[in-house]
């Protein structure tokens, strides 16, 4: 059988069929003879993989969701289920090594979630053994289909391309280190170890203060009267060195203040001040969230968490606490919700940003209503949120 998988810029990859079929070659049984026992082989297929570890004496799994590929499997001699990995899997949290060949790192168009899923199935220590594209091949996130040399394509599918130069963002996206990348039979194989439990602590995140300088007659004049412009301004000063000291003394790999206006004397040593973009508050907070994602903040420091400059009350300990939700519980966001109807903070995991979603498109900011809004939007993108 001839298969060819068909990417949206019109690409083409020839799909290694018959090696699928095959016996493993020489570079696999060589990785998988360094494995810790027992393996789960994800996306396991035809089964090769899997039939050469219970060939060897090892212990392991194959799982797929094509019910014709699991019966291959059986047949070959591995033990196989049918199932997604993202379903129940059979001594979760146990699996010593796990295995992500044939392009499976793509399937879904999410390898971050595909690999954290992957460390929690995988004991403290886990390996993982993924298949990746060479050094040079963009990646990225895109759809793909399947052709047949006897039948019209397939219906388009998420598909995520990672190749070499991917690896350390996606590993520290995913709470794993990467051990390194060998080349064998013209393919590149990397290998990650998983920490444990807990993916990444809050310094791997990212806290950002949004603002505008505090110039008199241009903040807090809703205050005025019965305060002049100054005192106005003074307060608006105070508010916003009480928050800034808050996201400085917040664990956190990196703390930006996103400014309109001029930074003076007043922003802390260590803040990075960037820019804010213009227009609606929705529209400056998906431009820094975009900005922070690209910019390395989000893909290499897991995730972002936003305040406004009218938080004197919030303590370190709620920022960290905000970041620990989404670096270390799968959680896509995280919201703070006032008693007035609307949020002190918002998060979100850098993956979220990374997908292209547009999570403040339709909400009304500034309302008794922002807060009820702003959940009914994240739960139309399907994004989990912990409040």
């Amino acid at each position: 059988m001839t298969l060819r998988l068909e990417l949206r810029d019109g690409s083409i990859r020839e799909l290694p069929v018959a090696s699928w079929h095959g016996p493993a070659t020489a570079g696999e049984l060589a990785l998988l003879g360094e494995l810790p026992a027992p393996v789960l082989d994800v996306g396991c297929g035809p089964g090769r993989i899997a039939a050469a570890l219970s060939a060897a004496g090892t212990p392991s799994l194959g799982i797929d969701i094509a019910p014709a590929a699991v019966r291959c499997a059986t047949e070959s001699g591995a033990a196989a289920l049918c199932r997604s990995v993202f379903d129940a899997v059979p001594g979760e949290g146990r699996w010593g090594s796990l295995v992500l060949l044939d392009g499976n790192v793509g399937i879904g168009g999410d390898p971050v979630a595909l690999l954290r899923r992957c460390r929690e199935l995988g004991r403290s220590g886990a390996r993982l053994v993924l298949e990746v594209d060479p050094p040079g091949v963009p990646g990225g996130t895109t759809e793909a289909r399947i052709h047949t040399a006897d039948a019209e394509p397939g219906p388009w599918f998420p598909w995520s391309v990672v190749s070499v130069d991917d690896l350390e963002q996606l590993a520290r996206a995913a709470g794993a280190e990467l051990l390194g990348v060998t080349e064998g039979d013209g393919r590149h194989f990397a290998q990650l170890e998983f920490g444990g439990t807990r993916r990444v602590g809050p310094e791997w995140g990212t806290i950002a203060v949004i603002a505008k300088t505090p110039v008199p007659g241009r903040v807090k004049t809703r205050l005025c009267p019965p305060c002049g412009p100054r005192q106005a301004a003074d307060l608006a000063t105070a508010a916003l060195q009480d928050t800034l000291a808050a996201a400085c003394a917040a664990r956190a790999g990196r703390r930006v203040l996103v400014l309109e206006g001029e930074a003076g004397d007043w922003v802390p040593q260590g803040m990075e001040v960037i820019e804010q973009a213009t227009g609606g508050l929705g529209d400056r907070l998906q431009a820094l969230f975009e900005t922070l994602a690209v910019t390395g903040s989000g893909r290499g420091h897991g995730a972002v968490v936003v305040v406004g400059m009218d938080t004197p009350q919030v303590m370190p300990e709620q920022l960290e606490g905000a970041l620990d939700v989404l670096c270390n519980e799968g959680t896509d966001a995280v919201l703070g919700r006032c008693p007035d109807g609307g949020y002190w903070t918002i998060g979100f995991d850098a993956a979220v940003m990374e997908r292209g979603l547009r999570p403040f498109e339709g909400v009304p900011m500034s309302t008794g209503e922002t807060a009820e809004a702003q959940l009914a939007r994240l739960g139309e993108l399907g994004l989990g949120v912990a409040l």
